[in-house]
């Protein structure tokens, strides 16, 4: 499978601190790797959190899952929400999904995800979670 090597910018634009020793030692970069079942589940986490048409030259990319999370938690828009995972889920031919099950939770839905990852069809589930205060969308350890 693939590999992708990446770097945090979280504390990039920090400014080093000078006490009465001097100034400290700039912040570190933090370099990480990620490969294989990981690269996956943050491809389609990124897909979650982008809004369908924004991705630019390629409009069917993203969802529309985030306009399901202000209505009412019924039957009709937790099936109408599976869908939509599911046509997500789809466009990636590395995942074999297996099943799905939503749940609501604190502050948003909690997706429940058994799946597969192609070639080695070694099955496992994954929990996500939407969150609607924030928008943003995380994976439950």
């Amino acid at each position: 499978m693939a590999t992708y090597n990446g770097f945090s910018t979280q504390e990039v634009n920090q400014r080093n601190e000078v006490t009465a020793l001097g100034p400290q030692q700039p912040k570190i970069i933090k370099k990480f790797t990620v490969t294989d079942s990981k690269l996956v589940i943050r491809d389609l986490m990124n897909a979650l959190s982008i809004k369908q048409g924004d991705k630019v030259g390629n409009p069917t990319y993203g969802t529309n899952i985030w306009s399901y999370i202000f209505e009412p938690n019924t039957d009709d828009v937790q099936q109408d929400m599976e869908v939509e995972l599911r046509r997500v889920i789809a466009q990636d031919p590395r995942i074999i999904l297996n099943s799905i099950e939503t749940y609501p939770y604190d502050n948003g839905i909690r997706f429940e995800i058994e799946l597969a990852f192609s070639p080695f069809n070694q099955a496992t589930t994954v929990s996500l979670n939407l969150d609607k205060g924030t928008g943003k969308v995380s994976q439950n350890s």
